[in-house]
């Protein structure tokens, strides 16, 4: 859930929880059911390993500075920290999918799942299968009927009972029914402030030693005889495929995971060896073979950053380029006998090579040599004075505007500029960024409503009604009128705003 989320963060609803598209795809990136994904969420969210974030684009949940800390611990320590967690959360996540007494539905990490009797009703659950005798499995029934008998006025029904009693088994706190060791301990025991703590000290001794090899096999699938060490389960995660669990973990390797190993920055050569490390015998030929083909096609395309490029059939000259010294701001880099690039922009490069004296003319896109000219200032007549005739051709068939051109251009801007500006104070929608902000602030100051076109994620505009409360840090920040809420909106988010006219 950390790595999905890590990289594709879930949709956010307005009430700040996620939707039922969320559940599935989470669902079906871990091989969990629609309720199970709810619980891992849930769970996640009560740990403190995954939290709300709102930055430039809609607000989201992302994984937390404590998960980073909780990912380096091992097994036990991770595990313990989950279910102390689930103990005490007062949130109930077998109610996601439900609707609440408006008719609407409740949704995983939205607000409306808090039950002050939860905690109870957990603890009272692993209190109750530790009255049966050891080993002994109850029914979901049996176990209601003793709570009912325990607390006849606050025993919730048998649905909420048997829900507690399916969390209690996907913790692993009882096997096939029964109470184990570490849902006694869960039940006796509190964390530690110092030292080592029971509940891990009672899992390490139930969990079945650390296995750091395993056994590759000529289809492609690797067999670990038990539980995979931190170095092997790496390993595995990055460049693997997990077909089953039990006893023995059966992995394969595809085309797609060796991909995915290479993604994450390892090389070939490197993934091979850290897979012999872990082999008990010779990497089969297949798998040597199918890491060679991948990392192959996998580096035959590079992707990388430049703003501006040098070519010339002279690669004495380039070569002379990257030497000179003087040139040492521009970070020249040759990607090919005849081509320099630099993450500098081209009008810089220009200006660092005229000073150096070395000649270069500006190419178009098309290929077209351009003339690039230092420009000079010219007097405007009041009445009309002639503003010269040059028209600053450039070389080749497009021609660069001359200064008519471009005063000529610039006054039908502004004129646009003052439409829109009186447009928008006539009540008309203001669509440019500054007349958008202008009136904004003005809305703000005066606490009078305006009608706002957000674009979302997809690029649909939503329309919102809202009474900006101020303009700052390229927010607005703002009341929701239609939905009687306080929002935050990225500025660059807003299509256009129009003034609404007080009504009569």
């Amino acid at each position: 859930l950390l790595d999905l989320w890590d990289e594709t963060p879930p949709t956010t609803l307005r009430t700040g929880g996620v939707g039922a598209r969320e559940l599935r795809r989470v669902g079906s990136a871990i091989d969990l059911s629609v309720e199970e994904s709810s619980f891992v969420i849930e769970l996640a969210a009560a740990a403190g390993l995954v939290g709300p974030w709102s930055g430039d684009d809609e607000p989201t949940w992302l994984p937390t500075v404590e998960a980073e800390r909780w990912l380096a611990g091992d097994t036990a320590t991770r595990w313990a920290a989950l279910a102390r967690a689930w103990i005490a959360s007062p949130r109930a996540p077998w109610l996601v999918g439900t609707r609440n007494d408006k008719g609407e539905l409740r949704a995983a990490l939205a607000k409306g799942l808090e039950r002050s009797w939860v905690p109870g009703l957990r603890r009272g659950t692993l209190a109750a299968l530790a009255s049966w005798p050891t080993g002994s499995a109850p029914t979901e029934q049996q176990l209601h009927d003793y709570l009912l008998w325990q607390a006849p006025r606050s025993t919730p029904p048998t649905s909420t009972t048997g829900a507690v009693l399916r969390e209690v088994a996907w913790l692993g706190l009882t096997g096939a029914g029964a109470l184990g060791n570490i849902g006694r301990a869960l039940l006796t025991t509190s964390a530690p402030a110092r030292g080592l703590d029971p509940l891990v000290a009672t899992l390490e001794a139930d969990l079945p030693p650390i296995v750091d090899e395993m056994v590759i096999q000529g289809d492609l699938t690797g067999l670990v005889p038990g539980r995979p060490g931190p170095g092997l389960a790496e390993l595995l995660d990055a460049s693997a495929e997990v077909e089953s669990r039990g006893g023995a973990l059966t992995v394969r390797f595809t085309a797609g995971s060796v991909r995915r190993a290479l993604d994450r920055g390892l090389d070939g050569d490197g993934l091979l060896a850290s897979m012999r490390r872990h082999s008990r015998t010779a990497l089969p030929q297949p798998l040597e073979y199918l890491v060679a083909d991948v990392g192959r096609k996998h580096a035959s395309l590079r992707l990388g950053i430049a703003s501006s490029y040098l070519r010339s059939e002279d690669t004495g000259a380039l070569a002379a380029l990257v030497a000179d010294a003087r040139l040492g701001p521009l970070r020249l880099r040759a990607i090919a006998p005849t081509v320099l690039v630099s993450a500098e922009p081209a009008s810089r490069v220009l200006e660092v090579l005229r000073s150096c004296e070395v000649g270069a003319v500006v190419e178009s896109q098309d290929g077209l040599v351009v003339s690039v000219q230092a420009t000079r200032r010219r007097a405007v007549g009041v009445h009309g004075a002639a503003l010269g005739t040059g028209t600053g051709r450039a070389v080749g068939e497009h021609a660069a505007p001359g200064p008519i051109e471009i005063i000529s251009l610039v006054t039908q801007m502004r004129a646009g500029d003052a439409w829109a500006l009186a447009a928008a104070a006539a009540g008309g929608a203001a669509s440019s960024p500054a007349h958008a902000l202008e009136v904004l602030r003005d809305a703000a100051g005066s606490g009078t409503e305006v009608r706002i076109e957000l674009a979302g994620a997809t690029g649909a505009l939503d329309r919102r009604r809202v009474r900006p409360l101020s303009v700052e840090g390229g927010r607005l920040r703002a009341l929701d009128l239609d939905r009687e809420c306080e929002m935050t909106i990225a500025v660059h988010r807003i299509a256009s705003v129009a003034a609404v006219a007080p009504a009569p």
